[in-house]
């Protein structure tokens, strides 16, 4: 797994309470397969009319313009960042295997 990711993933364990962690990850998953699932098919649908070079040059923009669109969103204050769970919010998770003392 790539680092960013866990660094997601990460900040996502501190934001969304127990309750709902499950639902959001098993959406973010959904959603990530499924947009790969598309562009896969539409990456071989254009390969019946165009040559590989220009279906990665135009990957290649589209995928640039999530950072353009990231980027913008950031500057511009458009992306708050949502309040971490304090320490005394959160519960004790029992790790298997240590002793507590």
């Amino acid at each position: 797994m790539e680092r960013g990711l866990d660094v997601g993933r990460t900040t996502i364990l501190r934001i969304v309470p127990d309750e709902f962690r499950g639902r959001v990850f098993a959406t973010l998953e959904t959603l990530t397969w499924g947009v790969m699932m598309l562009s896969m098919t539409g990456a071989g649908l254009a390969s019946d009319h165009t040559d590989a070079r220009t279906i990665g040059a135009v990957s290649g923009v589209l995928s640039s313009l999530t950072a353009v669109f990231w980027t913008w969103a950031n500057v511009t204050g458009r992306l708050p960042e949502p309040p971490y769970l304090q320490a005394n919010e959160m519960e004790e998770v029992e790790v298997h295997g240590e002793t507590n003392g």
